[in-house]
């Protein structure tokens, strides 16, 4: 049976440690501040991307927010171009398509439950120094990367149950249902945790579970 060649490429990364991903990403993040090569730094971004783009897995996802992703580019190409010159505006534009195709790519290769036990490992001897918890950092770090994008998709969710409903969209309309969906996914992730017990085995997959009633789908 013939592997396409984006299935051989998921499969290569997703099989690499979760720990030296996420070292290459400091690496890599690094080495790129220090490359002033205009030539170097756009064969890069272009390698990063073509790869995210191979790895991808949503790709509705992609098209929904190209606008955002591509305006943010946009802002901080005309801000570095106006204050020091069209150069430096390619080469922060190169670094910035370079490092969000780098770490989508890890995030996308890497599972939320992978980077948790990382995050732990590596904050557990500073975090006994200052006694904390690093259980919870790991949490609340896994938390974090979990819950951003399942906002952004409950904010698209509520607007196509509004379009729908024929209710014009307005950001003050949108207010009310994102907060009370926020606050059914926050308490149910509270619920989940505390019948799990903190400190013992936790996999952010109860993220999952967490959509809310149908109450408050719109």
């Amino acid at each position: 049976m013939k592997i396409a060649p984006r299935d051989f490429l998921r499969n290569a990364l997703q099989n690499v440690p979760a720990g030296l991903k996420l070292f290459a990403l400091i690496v890599f993040s690094s080495a790129l501040i220090f490359l002033q090569n205009l030539i170097w730094l756009g064969v890069i971004a272009t390698v990063m991307f073509a790869v995210w783009f191979l790895v991808r897995t949503q790709q509705a996802w992609f098209w929904r927010n190209i606008w955002a992703i591509a305006l943010t580019f946009f802002f901080l190409f005309a801000y570095m171009s106006w204050v020091s010159g069209l150069n430096e505006g390619v080469v922060a534009l190169f670094r910035l398509i370079a490092l969000w195709a780098a770490a989508q790519t890890v995030m996308i290769t890497t599972s939320t439950t992978a980077m948790m036990q990382v995050v732990e490992a590596v904050v557990t001897p500073g975090a006994r120094l200052f006694r904390a918890n690093p259980a919870r950092i790991a949490l609340l770090f896994g938390l974090t990367i979990r819950l951003i994008p399942l906002l952004v998709q409950q904010w698209h969710e509520v607007r196509e149950a509004q379009q729908a409903r024929g209710i014009k969209i307005r950001t003050h309309n949108m207010l009310v249902p994102m907060l009370v969906r926020t606050l059914d996914r926050a308490q149910a992730l509270t619920d989940a945790i505390d019948a799990r017990q903190l400190g013992v085995a936790f996999s952010l997959d109860l993220a999952s579970q967490t959509t809310p009633s149908k109450k408050h789908q719109a």
